[in-house]
């Protein structure tokens, strides 16, 4: 894998140095400290780092290799569960083969947890864990780097501006992923670069592209690469996004402004409030391996459209976004109960948000439903999302 060195992820014999440096490093503990002791690292920082270093430096040097990085990733998931979700639930895992490595396509929500809880769920029913794409600007920072690819996370460049750097680019990364495919290795890939912000999610055809020019010496359709990788569509359902206000504000200046400049670290914010923020109810549903024959990446991105709308989870908010944004909400297939923890932090959240972005994050959640609405009843709905016109006040 020597040509894929400055993107792959770590292996075992790297672990120990990548740790050493870890724990080493005051942005670390800083970083933890943060998290760990939030109100005091307000207040003094320098303190709080210093607290949390001899800890966290204990903690660290156990770890040997990436199995180690992963056993305390899953019980970092199992605490998140009970402090974080009202449950996680998971469906369709009968539809992987064992032994079997699988090319998983999911829809983007969080940057962090849609990777991390399909492989906690692979690792609970006994399947291997998948290497995981991130994109550089979560790299960008070395420490944030080193964690990820700790992790079985590789690179893909998203920052590559020339078409032929582009290509040059998409090249190793899909060469990356056919290697660790044929190696027996599963990889997980979101069906777009960035999150949805809006909730829509749809595949971008480049990304499909750029997973079949490795491949491209030895296909002659897109049938015949989908009998080559087992492209397997993966759906996550948040009951709430604890980002949602963060990506309501971006789309509300894009709209008013027509671009959006991010501030310092706030991939890294939006990382801790993913990982840290209520979030309802989780469900990840496995779909069924995608095959046939499609004309062109935009028809087999169709096709991955539905089957990752079709596996959504819908919850009571959703029903009440799309009732407030003016669709007629029809009977659908089974509504998780309402619980009162939800409807409390959602209240919370929207009494923080500015009156100007709230029909944006009822649009997120409206835009969920109307997708799942339209793929289980095969109508092949429009892909805008209608504008919230009832009141958006709890």
């Amino acid at each position: 894998m020597n040509d894929y060195d400055a993107i792959r992820n770590y292996t075992d014999e790297e672990v120990p140095a990548v740790i050493e440096r870890l724990a080493s490093n005051p942005d670390v503990h800083g970083a933890l400290a943060a998290v760990q002791l939030p109100r005091l690292h307000r207040l003094w920082p320098r303190l709080a780092a210093f607290l949390v270093r001899s800890r966290v430096k204990s903690e660290l040097v156990q770890i040997r290799t990436v199995a180690d990085v992963q056993k305390r990733v899953a019980d970092l998931l199992n605490h998140l569960e009970r402090e974080t979700m009202a449950g996680f639930t998971v469906s369709g895992m009968e539809n992987l083969q064992p032994g079997v490595s699988h090319l998983f396509i999911s829809n983007h929500r969080d940057i962090v947890l849609d990777s991390a809880l399909l492989n906690w769920a692979l690792h609970r029913a006994g399947h291997a864990t998948s290497r995981t794409a991130v994109g550089d600007n979560l790299v960008s920072t070395p420490w944030v780097g080193d964690l990820m690819r700790l992790n079985k996370s590789f690179v893909v460049s998203r920052s590559v501006m020339s078409p032929k750097a582009a290509f040059k680019s998409f090249s190793i990364t899909s060469g990356f992923i056919r290697q660790s495919l044929l190696d027996g290795h599963s990889v997980w890939i979101a069906q777009r670069q960035g999150r949805a912000k809006d909730a829509d999610d749809r595949t971008d055809p480049a990304v499909l592209k750029m997973l079949t020019i490795a491949f491209r010496s030895e296909i002659g359709s897109l049938g015949e690469w989908l009998q080559k990788v087992s492209l397997v569509p993966v759906s996550i359902s948040y009951e709430l996004d604890p980002c949602d206000g963060m990506k309501a504000h971006e789309l509300a200046v894009i709209a008013e402004t027509g671009s959006y400049q991010k501030a310092k670290n706030e991939d890294l914010i939006s990382i801790g409030r993913g990982i840290t923020g209520y979030k309802g109810r989780v469900h990840l549903n496995v779909g069924e391996r995608l095959q046939g024959e499609f004309a062109d990446v935009e028809a087999l991105g169709k096709a991955l459209d539905h089957a990752v709308h079709a596996g959504m989870r819908l919850y009571p908010v959703n029903l009440d976004a799309a009732s407030r944004c003016g669709y007629e909400v029809e009977p659908v297939p089974v509504i998780p109960a309402r619980i009162a923890e939800v409807d409390a932090a959602l209240l919370v959240r929207f009494n923080r948000c500015p009156d100007t972005e709230k029909d944006l994050i009822w649009q997120q959640y409206a835009n969920i439903w109307r997708n799942a609405r339209d793929a289980q009843t095969m109508s092949g709905g429009s892909s805008s999302a209608a504008s919230c016109s009832r009141s958006s006040r709890m």
